[in-house]
């Protein structure tokens, strides 16, 4: 989801009325500004891409990671440039920007670079049988008729056939390869590991983001455009990453109510 509408429109905002001397926050968070709508453009073709398409990468691998690269550039911006001038003496309001442009950043880390991949991360849900389906199994069950034959119970008195191990059975391992041979088998490496190290990024971005809703808690409106605007790609990070549905409701319950 990265950076929203809303997230350029307070970042602008902030740009015009940032009060200070030091003209490279200012020009930093102009240059935030331009990825971000570079991202967009980018983030709305993979977007596309993962919908119809899910397995196959090879079309989208560079469409990838130019979005890594712009992402990478955008962290990197942040932190050095924008993060430190951000701390305890600034306004709540650059404070928790500093904070969510960070997050929303590890978050294209997590949808496109994380390793292992967020699909594989996601718990093995059980099944539940809807209405229709617990109905039609207990109308099954009340009829007394089978649909194939019944398999006979096993009879103590008949002899089961004896199994022999020819000397014609295939051998357990491939020929020439020694008893004392040992293959180690290594996973594959990310094609775009020469842009960010093939790492699980989703405790940090989940770390992010609520240490982002916890600033913004103490310093914003609930009902401020950044508040609502963290609310939602926070809970649109736990259902696409980790699959945490209840927690993406209780967020997004937590800020209506609180707005």
């Amino acid at each position: 989801m990265a950076i929203t509408r809303v997230d350029r429109k307070v970042l602008a905002h902030l740009i015009n009325y940032y009060v200070s001397d030091n003209r490279i926050v200012v020009e930093t968070l102009r240059t935030v500004l331009g990825l971000s709508v570079m991202l967009e453009q980018k983030l709305s073709q993979a977007r596309r891409l993962r919908q119809f398409d899910k397995i196959r990468e090879a079309r989208s691998l560079d469409l990838y990671q130019q979005i890594l690269f712009l992402a990478k550039e955008g962290l990197a911006l942040t932190e050095v440039h924008i993060a430190p001038h951000c701390g305890e003496n600034a306004e709540g309001i650059y404070q928790v920007m500093a904070l969510k442009l960070r997050a929303s950043f590890h978050h294209i880390f997590c949808l496109y670079h994380n390793t292992p991949p967020v699909r594989l991360l996601r718990p093995n849900e059980k099944k539940e049988l809807s209405i229709f389906s617990i109905n039609y199994m207990a109308n099954r069950k009340s009829q007394e008729f089978n649909l194939t034959p019944p398999v006979l119970a096993h009879e103590p008195d008949k002899v089961s056939p004896k199994i022999t191990l020819q000397s014609h059975a295939a051998p357990t391992r491939p020929p020439g390869l020694g008893m004392n041979a040992t293959n180690f088998y290594e996973p594959p490496v990310p094609a775009s590991t020469f842009l960010m190290p093939p790492l699980d990024y989703t405790p940090e971005t989940k770390r992010l983001f609520e240490r982002a809703a916890k600033f913004a808690e103490n310093f914003l409106h609930p009902a401020h455009p950044l508040v609502l605007s963290l609310a939602l790609e926070r809970a649109t990070f736990l259902i696409d990453c980790l699959s945490d549905y209840e927690k993406s409701l209780k967020v997004v319950k937590k800020a209506a109510r609180a707005a």
